[in-house]
């Protein structure tokens, strides 16, 4: 087996490194993460290691030298004091510092195609896709999510043209679903680790963003999703995979097959009841039976709902949800 490769952290500051050592150490198997109190110390081992996470304050004192090319700054001023260096600020959240040491890798350091870690998870994909609108259907699969991220990996995909989640996500204008999609052909070797650069997490439930742009969802092909959604199974983290889906996916239907279960909200009205029907003959006429026979209808009333992130899924989503978890014969709802 190669080695990994070695990730200094280096700090005057000991009991910040070694918190942050530890949490590195749970979240990748990627490097053999180390930890330095002092600029003697990392100079010792400076050939052996890939590289290095420094503090403002230890890079000041000026006896470093260590290649700029694989320095990080752990920035506590806000200050870019040095010209031509990686600035990370060192009072960020741990999986904010984490997601930016792995884009520094993957940009800086990595070379050639770099193998993922498969923990032999057999990924099951939970669809939400209704051709009734405004029944919420997004706050039903976030909620569902969330419930099942209490004890499972779960990854939450919104697969609308429009998601309207700007609000919602305070990282809404990062990399989203569009750019993985460019990584996925561009540097397919490297893919795996571009996700870790790229997933958020909110109240245990991992996401990628939606695609902002509208027009960059209907570039996108069912082989696309396909290749994706492969990838994602072969990184083998996480046993639950949400697609919350709308009309103008590409591939709607060979998604759909790839779904163990398929949640369909529908409404009580007329008009609710006559698109169920047309859906149902559109399904029956195309040869699609085995995705009515994985399909779940739920019915439900059009209803007030949160609209923070905060507030999801709301008192009056969780009976649904709690039917949701027994179709799937999950425990979360009774532990």
């Amino acid at each position: 087996m190669m080695p990994k490769p070695i990730l200094a952290l280096c700090d005057s500051d000991k009991e910040y490194i070694q918190q942050l050592a530890q949490y590195l150490r749970r979240q990748s198997d990627l490097w053999e993460v180390r930890t330095y109190f002092g600029v003697s110390e990392l100079r010792k081992d400076a050939e052996e290691v890939a590289f290095a996470a420094v503090s403002e304050t230890v890079y000041g004192e000026g006896e470093l030298t260590f290649p700029p090319g694989k320095t990080v700054i752990l920035s506590e001023s806000g200050l870019l004091r040095w010209e031509d260096m990686i600035y990370v600020d060192k009072y960020q959240p741990a999986d904010v510092v984490c997601r930016e040491f792995m884009r520094f890798y993957v940009e800086r350091i990595a070379k050639g195609s770099v193998a993922s870690v498969s923990r032999l998870i057999n990924t099951k994909f939970i669809g939400f896709y209704s051709p009734i609108h405004r029944l919420g259907q997004t706050t039903l699969a976030i909620g569902v999510g969330r419930y099942l991220a209490q004890r499972h990996s779960t990854l939450y995909l919104n697969l609308e043209s429009c998601a309207g989640m700007g609000e919602l996500l305070p990282d809404y204008q990062s990399q989203d679903l569009a750019d993985l999609i460019y990584y996925l052909h561009a540097d397919p070797g490297k893919l795996s680790l571009r996700m870790k650069t790229m997933v958020h997490n909110m109240g245990g439930l991992s996401y990628f963003l939606p695609v902002k742009a509208g027009q960059a969802l209907l570039e996108l092909t069912a082989d696309d999703w396909m290749q994706l959604f492969s990838q994602i199974e072969m990184l083998g983290e996480y046993e639950y995979v949400v697609l919350d889906m709308g009309d103008a996916v590409n591939g709607l239907i060979e998604v759909l097959r790839l779904c163990t279960r398929i949640f369909t909200p529908v409404s009580r009205d007329t008009r609710g009841r006559e698109k169920r029907n047309q859906y149902e003959l559109v399904l029956e006429k195309s040869g699609c039976r085995d995705i009515l026979r994985k399909t779940i209808w739920l019915d439900i009333p059009r209803m007030h709902l949160p609209s923070t992130l905060k507030e999801m899924p709301g008192k009056e989503m969780v009976p649904y949800i709690q039917e949701i978890l027994e179709e799937l014969g999950s425990e979360e709802w009774k532990r």
